[in-house]
C-alpha cells in the first residue's frame, strides 16, 4: 500500500467540508438577517453577502493583492497567522514575507494563473507564523480585476492533516519494515484477487520480478489442485466476512511445490475499499514431518496386531493412550472404557494394589517396569473359563526425547499362565 494511496483526497475533501460548512453559514446568515428585517426583506446586496461570507470566520480569507499587500483579513486569518489586521493593513507585514523561500515558485505560478484566467488551482505551501512556527495550508485564490489587484484568498489549515499524514507515513513504513522481516510471505490483494502489495519474500520464493508483477501472477504458483477449491473458498469467507484459512502449495522458483497455510482477514483502506490482508506460511517440512509421523504410527499399529501379546502405550504421566486389537479382543474392553482404566477391574484384587504401586513407581522414576500378575478376560468374550485369571506378564520401557525427557511409554502383556503352572 503506497503512502499516496493511503493519502489521496484527504486535502479535497477537507476543503469540500469547508465549503458546506461556509455555504451553511450563509444561508444561517440569510435567514437571521431576513427575519431581523421583517416579512417585507427582499434580499441583501452581494456587498453585504461577500461581507457575510468573510466575517463568519468558518475559514482563514482575506483579501491581497499580486505584490504581497494585504488589504482586508478575518479573524480566522488572525487566528491562523498570529498577526494583528493593522500588521498587515500598515504594510509592516506582507503575505510574501511570511512566505518561505522555497515556497516562492508556489506564488509565481499561482500569479500566472490569475493573470491567464483569473483564478487557481488549489495549491500548497506554507506560511510563517508570528512565533515563527510554519503553518501547512491549501489556498484557492479568485482575482476581483484583471491585475490581480484585488484578489480573494480562502486559506485551509493543514496541519492536522498534515499530522495524520505523517503519523501514516510512519505506520506504514514501519508495516513495511516487519513486513519485510518476517519469514512469511505478507500480501494484500483486492476482493478480484489482484494482489496490491507483496513484500520481497513473494518474489524471492517465486522468482517473479516485482516489476512484471500484473497483480495475478500468483495464481501461476498454485497447484493445480489446490486452484479452484482456493478460490471457492476465499469467495465464501469474501461473501460471509470471515476469516480465510487453508493449506495449499505454491511452486517456488526451482519448479518444487512446498505447502503453505494461507491465512488472511478483510480490512479496509483509506477510501472504504474492502482488502484481504494476509499471510502464507511454509509449512512444507511441518507436512512431511506430520505425514512421515502418520506413516510411522500407522507401522507401528500394524505390528502391534500382528504379534499375539497384549500392546499398550500411556503418555509420559501413564494414561493409556493406545491399545492393539488383541488388548479388545481380550478385555472385551472398549477404547474409552480402557482410558478410563476399566482394565483394573480385570486385575486380580490381590495383585492390582501391587500392579499399581510398581507402574506408578516407574512412571515417576523413569525406570522400566516389570511384574507378573494375573488377569481375567471379560465376561462375555469367549475365552477359556477353567481357570477365571490366568497369569500375565507386564514389561514396560520409557521412550525418551533427545533431551532426555521421557514422551512415551510401550508396554506389553503377555500370558505365562503355563510356565507358572508347570512350577
Amino acid at each position: 500500500m503506497t503512502t499516496s494511496d493511503l493519502f489521496r483526497g484527504t486535502e479535497e475533501q477537507a476543503l469540500y467540508m469547508r465549503v458546506l460548512e461556509l455555504e451553511t453559514a450563509v444561508q444561517q446568515a440569510r435567514l437571521k438577517r431576513k427575519r431581523a428585517q421583517g416579512p417585507d426583506y427582499t434580499g441583501i446586496s452581494n456587498a453585504d453577502r461577500l461581507r457575510i461570507f468573510i466575517d463568519s470566520n468558518i475559514v482563514a480569507i482575506h483579501r491581497a493583492d499580486v505584490h504581497g499587500n494585504v488589504m482586508e483579513l478575518n479573524d480566522a486569518t488572525v487566528k491562523l497567522l498570529g498577526y494583528a489586521k493593522e500588521e498587515f493593513y500598515c504594510g509592516a507585514v506582507t503575505w510574501k514575507g511570511i512566505t518561505p523561500p522555497e515556497y516562492v515558485h508556489v506564488d509565481e505560478a499561482a500569479i500566472r494563473q490569475l493573470k491567464e484566467k483569473g483564478t487557481t488551482d488549489f495549491l500548497q505551501k506554507e506560511y510563517i507564523r508570528k512565533d515563527g512556527s510554519r503553518v501547512p495550508v491549501m489556498l484557492h485564490i479568485t482575482a476581483l480585476d484583471k491585475e490581480g489587484l484585488d484578489c480573494m484568498v480562502f486559506v485551509i489549515d493543514l496541519t492536522q492533516s498534515q499530522k495524520i499524514e505523517n503519523a501514516l507515513k510512519e505506520s506504514e513504513a514501519q508495516f513495511r519494515l516487519l513486513a519485510e522481516a518476517i519469514p512469511q510471505i505478507v500480501w494484500m490483494s483486492y476482493p478480484s484477487g489482484r494482489i496490491k502489495y507483496a513484500n520481497q519474500r513473494f518474489y524471492d520464493f517465486s522468482g517473479f520480478e516485482r516489476e512484471e508483477d500484473d497483480g495475478f501472477l500468483w495464481l501461476n504458483m498454485l497447484h493445480p489442485d489446490d486452484k479452484s477449491p482456493l478460490l471457492s473458498n476465499a469467495q465464501k469467507a469474501y461473501e460471509t466476512n470471515s476469516p480465510f484459512n487453508m493449506e495449499v502449495r505454491y511452486r517456488a522458483f526451482d519448479g518444487q511445490y512446498r505447502w503453505f497455510l494461507v491465512r488472511a482477514i478483510m480490512i479496509k483502506d483509506s477510501s472504504a475499499k474492502t482488502l484481504w490482508f494476509g499471510t502464507s506460511t511454509d509449512i512444507d517440512e511441518k507436512k512431511k514431518i506430520a505425514e512421515d509421523l502418520q506413516e510411522s504410527e500407522a507401522r507401528f499399529s500394524t505390528l502391534a496386531d500382528a504379534i499375539p501379546q497384549i500392546v499398550f502405550t500411556a503418555d509420559k504421566n501413564g494414561d493409556l493412550d493406545f491399545f492393539n486389537q488383541r488388548w479388545f479382543e481380550y478385555t472385551g474392553l472398549t477404547k474409552e472404557q480402557s482410558e478410563a482404566h476399566g482394565w483394573e477391574l480385570l486385575i486380580h484384587p490381590d495383585d492390582l494394589p501391587r500392579y499399581l504401586k510398581g507402574w506408578h513407581a516407574a512412571v515417576s522414576t523413569g525406570d522400566s517396569y516389570e511384574t507378573e500378575f494375573r488377569l481375567r478376560p471379560a465376561i462375555g468374550t469367549g475365552k477359556r473359563t477353567d481357570k477365571p485369571y490366568r497369569w500375565h506378564l507386564c514389561r514396560a520401557v520409557a521412550w525418551r526425547d533427545s533431551d532426555g525427557s521421557i514422551s512415551k511409554w510401550f508396554a506389553t502383556w503377555t500370558e505365562i499362565e503355563r510356565q507358572k503352572t508347570s512350577d
